[in-house]
């Protein structure tokens, strides 16, 4: 800051030295030989003398000013060191991912080539199944004349048929559908006997979903065979049978297709395996029939009406329930008021192991195993409330299985829906029509 005296109290103007050199430029003028320049970088500059009677005095104004300059440039010499820093991690930062995105590249690429194997593993697995089913197709196709009959009568007299609430059967549904991804995959060596030559062969055996499917070698695309597990039963090897079956007979398991009447001999290589083999199919077989059942009640879900408005169509009220089950009116009535109040299967049950004495001889031991699973079978998913010494009178009759298998269980549920569901039915009708 300058003033015009040494007394003057303003000043007349003011340098800020921040971005400023402080120069000697002594001897450059005859008349003012202790100077110095104060230059700016936008090329200003301003000389400035002191007394020629004090040479001291330069040197002093000199090294006053360039330390008030100094502190200025040590901030700038530091920030331009704190860019360079920057700039060096910068630089190295760039270059590891550099690094790490030719490496992602190169994952990239094999991810897609193992993609590209998969998918075409796939689309060959697809033509596979798509050949095997349009052949199970055709093997059933001989035997449709003698199931038509069973099939019909349980479409038409079905108590889930025409139902307006289906949520239950949804939800159902769906816990199978959970059931057979996460559950009914499994994969490993069996010995298998064939047909003709009946020396046990090892062959690599892939179970996925309801289908079991038999390879010479793991990495084999093309099947020995399959076989679909839907209309299958599945026999363990007992102690009866145990000897005949020859070395290994612990280890021995049987698969009967009672479409084709197609026996299927494996032995696994310890008990163990076998036990799991064992279970895993006998799920897949119970969960195929309980699907397919469940699908066909889906599908038919829809009565011609409630059961408020079946009542009133009613020409009159039947206290026999032998006769509202033989009345298809009378019977449709009844099914829409045991959906109302959620204990429909008895009825199914009933219905079933009617149909069950029209079907022919030889689908007896298939219909009655499903019947079995159904409805007796702990935690099936429509399981009835039968007495245990019920139950396990069944459990015997179904060694050799016929059309009288559950005849005392039949008794027994008919016998509960004329005590207990039909006489609340009958006063539901008879409250409804005199409304």
């Amino acid at each position: 800051i300058y003033y015009e005296t040494e007394q003057s109290e303003s000043p007349i103007g003011a340098l800020y030295l921040g971005d400023s050199v402080i120069e000697s430029i002594q001897g450059l003028y005859n008349s003012q030989v202790n100077c110095f320049r104060i230059r700016f970088p936008n090329s200003k500059s301003y000389v400035l003398s002191c007394e020629p009677s004090n040479p001291h005095g330069l040197k002093s104004w000199i090294s006053l000013l360039t330390n008030a300059c100094y502190p200025t440039v040590q901030e700038q010499a530091k920030t331009v060191k704190s860019l360079e820093t920057k700039v060096s991690e910068m630089a190295k930062t760039l270059e590891e991912q550099s690094q790490l995105i030719l490496e992602m590249q190169l994952e990239r690429s094999e991810t897609n080539a193992l993609l590209s194997q998969s998918r075409s593993r796939e689309e060959h697995v697809r033509s596979l199944l798509h050949v095997t089913n349009t052949t199970s197709q055709q093997t059933l196709g001989t035997i449709q004349v003698e199931l038509s009959t069973f099939q019909n009568r349980l479409s038409q007299m079905s108590f889930f048929g025409r139902v307006t609430a289906n949520d239950d059967l949804n939800i159902r549904l769906s816990c199978l559908s959970e059931e057979k991804s996460d559950g009914l995959n499994k994969n490993g060596w069996l010995y298998k006997r064939g047909l003709l030559n009946r020396s046990k062969r090892k062959r690599w055996f892939v179970l996925k979903g309801y289908t079991l499917m038999y390879f010479k070698e793991p990495q084999d695309f093309e099947p020995l065979g399959v076989i679909e597990l839907e209309n299958c039963v599945l026999n363990p090897t007992t102690a009866i049978n145990r000897q005949s079956a020859g070395p290994g007979g612990d280890c021995n398991f049987t698969l009967v297709n009672a479409i084709s009447d197609r026996t299927y001999q494996l032995v696994a290589a310890n008990v163990q395996e076998k036990e799991e083999w064992v279970d895993t199919i006998n799920k897949a077989i119970q969960l195929a029939k309980d699907e397919k059942l469940l699908s066909g009640m889906s599908q038919l879900a829809e009565l011609p009406g409630s059961f408020e408005e079946l009542a009133t169509q009613l020409p009159h009220v039947v206290n026999n329930i032998e006769k509202v089950i033989d009345d298809p009116t009378q019977l449709q009535c009844f099914q829409a008021f045991l959906m109302k109040e959620h204990s429909v299967e008895n009825l199914m049950f009933y219905l079933d192991v009617q149909n069950l004495k029209q079907v022919s001889e030889r689908v007896v031991p298939i219909a009655c195993q499903n019947i079995w699973l159904r409805y007796i079978e702990s935690d099936s998913p429509l399981e009835i409330n039968l007495t245990a010494t019920t139950v396990e009178s069944l459990r015997e009759n179904m060694n050799v299985p016929d059309v009288n298998t559950f005849r005392v269980a039949e008794l027994e549920i008919l016998g509960l829906m004329r005590d207990d569901s039909f006489p609340r039915f009958v006063r539901a009708v008879t409250n409804v029509k005199n409304q």
